[in-house]
C-alpha cells in the first residue's frame, strides 16, 4: 500500500501526479534541483488511490527531513497509516526533523512515534509565505533597483560561506559544510557595498528560502526586500514557487512579510506549521537499576547498570556516615548471582578498599583487578550560571562541531586506551544519547569529549599536534554547557597517577575536587573489574 518514488525519472512522474495540487509546493520544490547530499525520497499511501504523501530529505550533513501532506479529503488516520506502513524506513533513522508539517498534525504523529523516540519539546512554531502562480508572473518582470553604490551579486560558498553560516541563529557547530553545499546547488542572491557583503538569502535542502539577512548597519535601506525578490525570481525562473517559514515569535518579519503581500502582493499566509527533532530511544543499551536497603529505612543504595556494549557496573553507596549497610551485605550475593563479570565502582576518603560491601561480601568467591584510582572533580552550583553564559572563544581557523556517532565513533575509540573489542558500538550508543563537545580545524576532528554511561565527563582528547592552544581548556567548557542546560552538574573523574590531568583541573577556576564532610580528604574513584573464581 506504500508505493516508493526515488529515482529522478519516478521524481518527475510524482511532479506530474501533483501538479494540480495546489498545497503540495513544498513537495514540488524538494523534487526540482536539490543538493548530492539531501537525496530525496517520495512514498504515496494509499496506492493508487493517493491520501497521504510522504518525503523523507536523507540529509548526510544534518538529520533527515521528513514531510507529510494529506490530498483528496485525506485525515489524520491516513496520515497515521501511512507512518506505521513506513516503519521499515523509520527504524533505520536514529533522529530525524518533522519539517514543517500542519501543527495539528505534527503533534499526532510526535504522539504515535513517542514510544520509540525522544521528541524535543521545543516547538518553533512557522507560518508560511508562499507566491501563487497568478502573483508569479507580476514578479518575474519587476525592475529591481538597488541604493547607489550598491550591486547584486552571487554567494561565493567557499568565500561567504563562513559569514552566511555564523550569522544564521539555528546553526550547528559545524553547518559551514552544509551550507557551502546549499549555496552551490541551490539558488542564491546577494548585494554588496564595494567588496563586502552586506545582504544575502539562500535556499535550503528542501526548496525553502532561508536566511535572509542584511548586516546591521546597512540595515533600513530596502536590501532585504530586494535580495528576497530577486531570490524569488531566481526560483520561479526553475520551476519553484517561491515560499518561506517565519517563526511565530519572530513578529517583526511577520509584520514586514504581510505588508509586503498588502502592498505589492507577493507574498501571502498559508497555514501554521511545526517543526520538531525525533531522537530514536536507545535505552536499552544503558539500564539502570537502584536497590535501597533495607526499605523504606534505607541505609545504603546500590546501582546496576546493564549496558550490552560493555561490562555491568554495579556501585554502593552508604547514605549517612559510616553506615555499614549490613541489609545490603546480606542481599548482595542474590543480587549479583547473574553477573559473572563486571565493574564495581567504589567511592571513599582514603583508599581503603575493604570497607566498600562489595569486596568485603565477595572477596570469597570473586577475584579483584583494580584500576588507577581517580580524584573526582565537579562545577559546582554557583559557578553553573558563570559559565553557562561563557562566550568560548576558539583561535583562528578552529570551530565547535558536533560530533557525529557514525561518522567519528571509530577515531574516538581508536585514541581511549581503555577500549574493549565493542567499544565502538558503546562509544556509538554514548554519543547518540549523551551531550558531547568536538573541535576541528578545517575538516580534521583534533578534539574532542564526551560522557560516560553514568553520566559523568569521560576522555577528554586533544591531537598531540594541535595541544597547548587552550583547545582542550575550550572542548570541556562547551561540554559543560550542554550538561548545565540539560539540569546536570558537570564532573569527571582524574587518575591520581596521570600529572599532566591532574595539573590541568587544579589549575581550572571552575571545576572543584570532591572532598569528605567528615575528614576533608579528598574523595577517591575506583572502578574495579570484578570475576567470578
Amino acid at each position: 500500500m506504500l508505493h516508493a518514488f526515488k529515482t529522478e525519472d519516478e521524481h518527475r512522474e510524482v511532479l506530474k501526479l501533483i501538479d494540480s495540487e495546489p498545497n503540495l509546493f513544498m513537495l514540488r520544490a524538494a523534487l526540482t534541483g536539490g543538493l548530492p547530499e539531501a537525496p530525496v525520497e517520495v512514498y504515496a499511501y494509499p496506492w493508487p488511490d493517493i491520501k497521504c504523501w510522504l518525503m523523507i530529505v536523507q540529509n548526510t550533513l544534518s538529520e533527515p527531513f521528513i514531510g507529510l501532506y494529506l490530498v483528496n479529503g485525506g485525515t489524520t488516520d491516513d496520515a497515521e497509516k501511512c507512518v506505521e506502513s513506513a516503519n521499515d524506513i523509520f527504524d533505520k533513522l536514529d533522529e530525524f526533523l518533522f519539517f514543517n508539517i500542519e501543527q495539528s498534525i505534527c503533534d499526532h504523529l510526535c504522539n504515535l512515534l513517542s514510544k520509540n523516540y525522544e521528541i524535543c519539546a521545543k516547538k518553533d512554531v512557522c507560518t508560511t509565505f508562499y507566491i501563487p502562480p497568478d502573483i508569479q508572473v507580476e514578479i518575474v518582470k519587476r525592475e529591481i533597483e538597488l541604493p547607489v553604490g550598491y550591486q547584486f551579486c552571487d554567494v561565493d560558498p567557499e568565500v561567504d560561506g563562513p559569514l552566511v553560516s555564523r550569522t544564521w541563529k539555528h546553526a550547528r557547530d559545524d553547518d559551514v559544510h552544509f551550507t557551502r553545499s546549499k549555496l552551490t546547488h541551490r539558488p542564491s542572491v546577494g548585494v554588496k557595498f564595494g567588496d563586502e557583503l552586506v545582504s544575502f538569502e539562500m535556499v535550503c535542502a528542501t526548496g525553502a528560502m532561508n536566511h535572509l539577512y542584511t548586516l546591521p548597519e546597512f540595515r533600513r535601506k530596502g536590501l532585504g526586500t530586494a535580495v528576497e525578490l530577486k531570490l524569488c525570481q531566481k526560483l520561479i525562473g526553475i520551476g519553484i514557487w517561491p515560499f518561506k517559514f517565519v517563526e511565530i515569535v519572530n513578529p517583526k518579519v511577520i509584520e514586514m512579510s504581510q505588508k509586503s503581500a498588502e502592498a505589492e502582493g507577493p507574498l501571502l499566509v498559508d497555514i501554521e506549521t511545526s517543526m520538531k527533532i525525533a531522537t530514536k530511544k536507545l535505552g536499552s543499551d544503558a539500564i539502570f537499576a537502584v536497590h535501597a536497603f533495607p526499605w523504606p529505612d534505607a541505609e545504603c543504595l546500590m546501582m546496576v547498570v546493564r549496558n550490552k556494549h560493555c561490562l555491568p557496573l554495579v556501585c554502593c553507596k552508604p547514605l549517612r556516615e559510616g553506615e555499614n549497610c549490613n541489609s545490603l551485605k546480606k542481599n548482595l550475593p542474590e543480587l549479583l548471582e547473574s553477573l559473572a563479570e563486571f565493574h564495581a565502582i567504589a567511592l571513599y576518603s582514603t583508599y581503603e578498599w575493604m570497607k566498600d560491601p562489595i569486596r568485603e561480601v565477595l572477596s570469597p568467591t570473586h577475584t579483584f583487578s583494580s584500576s588507577s584510582p581517580s580524584y573526582t572533580y565537579y562545577i559546582t552550583a554557583e559557578k553553573h550560571a558563570e559559565v553557562a553564559k561563557m562566550d568560548i572563544q576558539l583561535p583562528e581557523g578552529f570551530h565547535f562541531y558536533e560530533l557525529a556517532p557514525e561518522k567519528d565513533a571509530e577515531f574516538i575509540s581508536s585514541t581511549w586506551k581503555y577500549a574493549a573489542e565493542t567499544e565502538v558500538l558503546n562509544t556509538k550508543s554514548k554519543l547518540y544519547s549523551l551531550p558531547s563537545a568536538g573541535i576541528k580545524f578545517e575538516d580534521r576532528l583534533v578534539a574532542f569529549e564526551m560522557c560516560f554511561s553514568s553520566g559523568a565527563m569521560n576522555h577528554l582528547y586533544v591531537d598531540p599536534e594541535f595541544r597547548g592552544k587552550g583547545l582542550g581548556t575550550a572542548v570541556e567548557l562547551r561540554l559543560s554547557q550542554k550538561l548545565i542546560a540539560s539540569s546536570l552538574t558537570p564532573h569527571k573523574f582524574v587518575e591520581i597517577d596521570n600529572e599532566v590531568a591532574f595539573s590541568f583541573a587544579e589549575k581550572s577556576k571552575y571545576f572543584t575536587k570532591v572532598v569528605s564532610r567528615t575528614s576533608c580528604e579528598p574523595v577517591l574513584y575506583d572502578c574495579c573489574h570484578v570475576t567470578k573464581k
